[in-house]
């Protein structure tokens, strides 16, 4: 995925399972991205390896090397659905 292909939105990720359960590949899974295609991910107090906010994108510096850019993400609160 090329960013400047990548539209400026945020992900809403609905999930049960506590979001520290979750790795980065399983969130790029449910968003329907391979991790190395990635989309960066902004994951608000969830703490990610070397997490470094750079403009509108956020890179994610994998453990082999990798860099996932991904566009802004989060992981909605169970209050905003109750």
């Amino acid at each position: 995925m090329n960013p400047d292909e990548v539209k400026d939105r945020t992900y809403i990720l609905l999930e049960r399972e506590k979001p520290k359960s979750l790795t980065v590949q399983q969130i790029c899974s449910k968003l329907g991205f391979e991790d190395e295609v990635g989309v960066t991910i902004s994951l608000g107090k969830l703490e990610i390896e070397k997490k470094v906010i750079e403009d509108d994108y956020q890179k994610i510096y994998r453990e082999d090397g990798g860099v996932i850019l991904l566009p802004k993400f989060r992981i909605a609160t169970e209050s905003e659905f109750k």
